[in-house]
């Protein structure tokens, strides 16, 4: 790895992304409808920060020595033994131990949810030559997690895998507030006694709200994609929020929210009243949040160690942005999207590069979506933040050299990916 070259990589990626923002908070922040020069230039500052991401991202991950901890050759002792009458000398054992984090930053907010055959923390392989062995690999995080334990038979001249992701102890990740250094202990034991490695890797906590989006999976040998976990600072079962829908119910026509209408497929003139019924249901939320005079604001300041546009950001979460009736995009979108479920819809947090926007599914099962730019809610009237939504969605989905990724609620909650708290 070119260590000057990744260094101004990241400088140019890094001005590149503040060229993204400023862009995006001139074109949200104005009222005109005359936005199409903004918006292609938008369009191509996105682009170049995708490529420019793609270059780092490559860079950073040609060390093939990434997240190693300990890569060992031991030889046991040559041992005479009698066969036959004659003296004879067994060949020498190997024994090669490599282990590997794959996940040098912990996600605290989703760390419970993940599972090791897929997103494992640790990586250990061991290869045996001339010899049968077994072994015991124990790990944990000091202070952090409880001791994940395996034993594992490695036969003559072979390599096995094992991951493992030990479990975190819950009252402890809730004190964990901003990021915060921690040890990864490794042992490994040869079950007969003859051989014994420990080793300490030092990780990185990630506090409680901090969203990671991606992070270089070394088992996978590539990037993986961690958007749909945004679904856990969603939260519509959290107090405040349900406590703010007799608000909203307020600014409904009738006084009531009542989700998705019943319907029969062949009711045409039905099917265009409940879509109307949810849309007033959503436009209701607009304008309440709008009364509550929620601003935004293009705060995503994070002591995270990821610093990249697919990286990852801290986020308030939606009780927070009630209180404090600020909000940028992805703030906005959370608390969108948990009022919405709330409401017993179907919303979908849209994720384009540097921006969160939210849609919502028209009537329940259909496939088809509408789009709302909530950064839109202290100055704009629903209709023209929805307006921008569409757009900004339709400018994303036909240009092939944009990136959009539409993830639907009821989709990941059948995962199993739940509401933080």
């Amino acid at each position: 790895m070119n260590r000057e070259e990744l260094e101004n990589l990241k400088i140019k990626e890094y001005n590149q992304q503040q060229k993204v923002e400023q862009l995006r908070k001139a074109l949200f922040s104005k009222k005109s409808k005359d936005d199409s020069f903004e918006l292609e230039a938008l369009k191509e500052a996105e682009k170049g920060l995708i490529e420019l991401s793609k270059k780092r991202a490559i860079l950073e991950n040609s060390s093939e020595n990434r997240g190693l901890i300990l890569q060992e050759t031991i030889e046991e002792t040559e041992v005479k033994e009698q066969t036959r009458g004659r003296g004879t000398v067994k060949p020498k054992v190997e024994i090669e131990v490599n282990l590997q984090v794959v996940i040098e930053h912990i996600p605290t907010a989703i760390y419970h949810l993940l599972k090791s055959e897929e997103n494992p923390l640790l990586l250990c392989s061991i290869s045996v030559k001339n010899a049968t062995k077994r072994f015991k690999i124990t790990s944990h995080i000091e202070g952090y997690s409880a001791h994940s334990i395996d034993t594992i038979k490695v036969k003559k001249n072979t390599t096995e895998h094992l991951l493992q992701l030990p479990t975190l102890f819950p009252h402890k990740i809730k004190e964990i507030t901003e990021l915060t250094k921690a040890t990864l202990h490794v042992k490994v034991e040869e079950l007969d006694g003859k051989i014994e490695r420990e080793s300490s890797y030092p990780i990185s906590m990630l506090s409680r709200n901090s969203a990671m989006f991606s992070y270089f999976n070394i088992q996978k040998d590539k990037e993986v994609e961690l958007f749909d976990y945004l679904g856990v600072f969603v939260t519509p079962n959290q107090p405040n929020v349900i406590g703010f829908l007799r608000d909203i119910a307020n600014f409904h026509p009738n006084r009531q929210l009542t989700g998705y209408p019943p319907l029969r497929s062949d009711d045409v003139q039905g099917k265009r009243d409940a879509q109307e019924i949810v849309t007033q249901q959503v436009e209701a939320i607009f304008d309440t949040l709008k009364e509550l005079d929620l601003i935004y604001v293009n705060s995503v300041i994070d002591f995270n160690p990821i610093k990249k546009s697919f990286g990852g950001q801290r986020v308030r979460l939606p009780k927070e942005t009630l209180k404090d009736r600020q909000a940028n995009c992805l703030d906005g979108t959370l608390l969108y999207a948990s009022l919405l479920e709330a409401c017993s819809l179907n919303p979908a947090i849209v994720i384009i590069t540097g921006h969160a926007f939210l849609a919502w599914e028209s009537l329940l099962g259909s496939g088809e979506w509408n789009f709302l730019e909530t950064t839109m809610t202290g100055y704009s009237s629903f209709e023209e933040a929805c307006l921008r939504g569409e757009k900004t969605a339709k400018e994303h989905l036909e240009d092939e050299d944009l990136w959009l990724k539409l993830i639907p609620l009821n989709k990941i909650r059948a995962e199993g990916i739940i509401p933080i708290e």
